[in-house]
C-alpha cells in the first residue's frame, strides 16, 4: 500500500508505520510521547521492569538513518517523571545524542518537568508550549486552532478492531478536520513509547479519519457502520467507564 501523505497548504507530511511523521519541506521528523525514564520511575518505587529505553533509542536511530532529517521535533512528554531522571539514564541519552547527527526540538508536555535542565544536558532546544511554523501549529494536547492545522500527541491513540471471533488493538493516527479538506484541523500522533497505555478513539466522529499501524503499514480504518460483511474487521465502539 502506498504511504499516507497529508497535503496541507502546499506542505506534505507522511504518516509512518514507525509511529512518527515526516514533514518533507522542512526535513523534520515528528514524534511524541517518548516518556524516557518511565522504567526508571517504576524501579524507583520498587517495581523492576525490563529495559525499554535502549530499544526506543535504537528505533529512533533507525528512523534517523532512513530519513536523514535536519531536525527531530518532539510534541511533548519527552520525559516521564523526575524520579526516572537517574544519572545512568541521563548519561545514556546524552551519549546517544552525541552521535545522533541532527537538531532536536521539544514542545513541552504535561510530564516534562525539569525539561529545560535536561534539554541543556542533551543538547535539545525547548520550544514554547505552542509552536507555530508555516501553516502548522505544534502542541502537546490536541486542540483546534482557528485557521491552523495542528499536530499533537498526549492521548496515545489506539483503535480497536473486531470480527465475530477476535479483537485487536492497534496504534493509530487520528485526523480531525471539520471541513474535510485539511485547511484546518488536528492530527494526533501515536505514542513513540512502547510501554504505555492507549486511549481508544471513536471512529464515528464527523470529520474524523483514522489510520491504524499494522504489519509495517499505515492503513485506513472504517467505522462499524460503513463495513459490510459480518466477519469484516471493523472499529469497536469505545466503552464508557
Amino acid at each position: 500500500m502506498p504511504p499516507v501523505t497529508l497535503a496541507i497548504a502546499s506542505e506534505h507530511v507522511t504518516l509512518l508505520p514507525q509511529r512518527a511523521a515526516y514533514w518533507h519541506e522542512r526535513e523534520t521528523l515528528l514524534l511524541t510521547d517518548l516518556h524516557l525514564g518511565k522504567v526508571e520511575t517504576f524501579a524507583a518505587y520498587g517495581v523492576p521492569l525490563p529495559d525499554v529505553m535502549t530499544r526506543q533509542l535504537a528505533a529512533l536511530q533507525a528512523l534517523l538513518n532512513v530519513f536523514r532529517p535536519r531536525r527531530v521535533l518532539i510534541l511533548g512528554d519527552l520525559l516521564h517523571a523526575p524520579a526516572g531522571l537517574t544519572e545512568t539514564m541521563l548519561e545514556q541519552v546524552r551519549a546517544w545524542r552525541e552521535g545522533s547527527g541532527c537538531e532536536f526540538s521539544v514542545v513541552p508536555g504535561n510530564h516534562d518537568r525539569h525539561l529545560e535542565k535536561v534539554g541543556r544536558w542533551w543538547n535539545m532546544r525547548v520550544l514554547p508550549e505552542r509552536h507555530d511554523e508555516g501553516p502548522f501549529t505544534f502542541l502537546h494536547e490536541p486542540t483546534h486552532v482557528a485557521g491552523r492545522f495542528v499536530f499533537a500527541g498526549h492521548v496515545h491513540p489506539v483503535v480497536k478492531l473486531r470480527t465475530s471471533v477476535d479483537t485487536l488493538k492497534l496504534w493509530c493516527f487520528v485526523v480531525d478536520s471539520p471541513d474535510g479538506a485539511l485547511n484546518s484541523g488536528v492530527c494526533t500522533l501515536p505514542a513513540f513509547c512502547d510501554f504505555t497505555s492507549g486511549g481508544t478513539v471513536d471512529v464515528r466522529v464527523a470529520g474524523r479519519q483514522v489510520w491504524a499501524i499494522a504489519e509495517g503499514e499505515v492503513l485506513p480504518i472504517q467505522s462499524a457502520q460503513s463495513t459490510g460483511p459480518r466477519n469484516a474487521a471493523r472499529a469497536e465502539r469505545p466503552q464508557r467507564a
